[in-house]
């Protein structure tokens, strides 16, 4: 048993890895003889199964938005059915808590955010000298852990370079250098802070109040003002969606290569499509409507009729070009 705190058993987690992220039945095997591959495993699988996705927040009716209660965080995480960085990472820390593993969740804030404290991580603790983000919430395509232990540490998505750094007020950045995936190349100017945070223990009343913000309030939440989707593909499924493309790995079909290869990033009225090394194509739509199918396809675990009431609401609303849009 688990020396951490359990929210939910270990027969719902195991339940959850094997019938939502489709993890095979030898995945105990892994976890028992290399945590850092079962960990690595996890983020392949949730990038691929479960979403990052704001409809199910943008729907509810105004008057009634609110944070969501730990249970009804449980709930939405066991379906797979996806949603923001609280919805995703707070719930892994859940999951892998059940597993036995010493996982908590960390508070970080985005670079130009009008609230402080709006992020959610989830850190896992292997032993005294590793330690790991295990980062599926961030509505970026991250797909291996980062070890806090051995900084600074980069990745590649769509040909920019993202570079995590201890900063000098003894906070973690995470900096893009180049450009980003909503706003392109970086226009006079070589990087951009992203998002930054400490590595103090969080429980889940310490997000209240910045979660209420993004949960209710418009004008504090870029999660109430348009649609931001996020997730990945493994090569035998982008190529079903995009038939005419170049796939970055030639496979049949009905074939699966361990490792996603192209993602699809939506913000606002645009469909950035790419991989670990460039930008594919880039979309740009009049209209929310001209998108219903585009992401019903993407995200098929998400109701037609709820991407459409997102959508029009979102159209109701003025999209105003802002410096947050630069760093994306």
């Amino acid at each position: 048993m688990s020396q951490y705190e359990k929210m939910i058993s270990y027969e719902e987690a195991a339940s959850f890895l094997e019938n939502i992220l489709e993890f095979p039945k030898a995945w105990k095997t892994t976890f028992d003889n290399d945590k850092i591959e079962f960990l690595r495993f996890y983020m392949k699988q949730h990038a691929t199964r479960v979403p990052f996705q704001n409809v199910t927040m943008a729907i509810v009716d105004p008057e009634k938005r609110r944070r969501p209660t730990e249970e009804e965080l449980i709930a939405q995480g066991l379906s797979g059915i996806g949603g923001c960085c609280l919805n995703l990472n707070f719930f892994t820390k859940i999951v892998l808590q059940a597993l036995g593993l010493n996982a908590f969740a960390v508070q970080g804030t985005h670079y130009l955010a009008p609230v402080e404290g709006t992020h959610c991580m989830c850190m896992v603790k292997l032993n005294e000298d590793e330690m790991y983000m295990v980062e599926v919430g961030a509505g970026y395509p991250f797909l291996d852990v980062i070890p806090m232990q051995n900084l600074p540490f980069q990745f590649t998505a769509g040909g920019y370079v993202n570079e995590f750094r201890q900063m000098a007020d003894g906070k973690i950045g995470r900096f893009q250098i180049g450009g980003g995936l909503y706003g392109g190349s970086y226009v006079e100017k070589t990087e951009s802070l992203r998002t930054s945070w400490n590595l103090t223990p969080k429980n889940y009343e310490d997000f209240s109040y910045a979660m209420d913000k993004t949960f209710t309030s418009v004008p504090d939440s870029s999660l109430l003002k348009t649609n931001y989707f996020c997730r990945y593909f493994f090569p035998g499924e982008y190529k079903k969606l995009y038939v005419d493309s170049d796939a970055s790995v030639d496979i049949s079909d009905s074939t699966r290569t361990d490792t996603p290869t192209d993602y699809v990033f939506i913000f606002k009225r645009r469909i950035v499509i790419g991989d670990k090394y460039c930008r594919k194509s880039v979309r740009q739509f009049d209209s929310y409507i001209e998108m219903v199918k585009e992401i019903e396809k993407c995200f098929p675990k998400l109701k037609l009729k709820d991407i459409q009431k997102a959508l029009d609401i979102f159209s109701t609303i003025e999209i105003k070009p802002s410096p947050y849009d630069t760093i994306l």
